[in-house]
């Protein structure tokens, strides 16, 4: 019997997923996050075999959720099942270690079919997702946030969210130096000097939406 835990900051959708999940054969849900705190904690507890992720939830988000479970000796697989089809997201979440993405709009058999790839030691993405990544890969317009590392992504989201740096700093339990230092780098890349400019390029890359809600990636 293999172990699963999920993760959403939506009680119906963890509930939903829960019924789903246990429906498989040889799978069984031990644990539920509502936030990315929670789910670190919940892993180091439980150690479940596969995690199952959403990436935009209050406080540290599903992309530094992902590296840190991943940062342990005993990592498990993880999908990301998600609403967010933008190409930056799935970069960010793939580069991080996710083994798989899932759109929420697909049908519920291409999260089953993740599973069960993603359980076979394989990679899957949505058709869309795939679909998205193919035009990209042959396309020469490259967005400058995509040029960002894995933190510097991280601390971009939460500043565009209106986080100071010592705020930042305390969530992801890094120094206000080393955080700004990011912000240095990020902002850089990015050819950026006002927070109006941090706005433009959250526009752009389908960010904004993300943190109107008062959540982060």
């Amino acid at each position: 019997m293999k172990s699963v835990m999920i993760v959403d900051d939506h009680s119906a959708v963890r509930m939903g997923l829960k019924q789903l999940v246990e429906q498989i054969p040889n799978l069984e849900v031990i644990g539920e996050a509502s936030t990315g705190e929670i789910a670190y904690d919940c892993y180091t507890k439980l150690m479940p075999d596969l995690v199952i992720i959403d990436l935009s939830m209050p406080g540290v988000g599903g992309v530094e959720s992902i590296r840190k479970i991943l940062s342990r000796k005993e990592s498990p697989k993880i999908i990301v099942y998600t609403m967010h089809d933008e190409i930056i997201h799935v970069r960010k979440a793939m580069e991080a270690g996710a083994s798989a993405y899932v759109l929420k709009s697909e049908n519920v058999d291409d999260l089953i079919l993740a599973i069960e790839k993603v359980m076979s030691s394989q990679r899957y993405l949505s058709e869309v997702v795939a679909q998205k990544l193919a035009i990209e890969s042959v396309s020469e317009d490259i967005l400058p946030i995509e040029r960002l590392s894995a933190r510097e992504y991280e601390v971009f989201c939460f500043l565009v969210k209106g986080m100071k740096v010592g705020e930042i700093a305390k969530l992801l339990a890094i120094s206000s130096k080393t955080v700004a230092t990011y912000q240095t780098q990020l902002k850089q890349k990015l050819h950026i000097n006002s927070s109006v400019d941090l706005v433009i390029h959250a526009v752009k890359s389908g960010i904004l939406s993300l943190e109107k809600q008062g959540n982060s990636l």
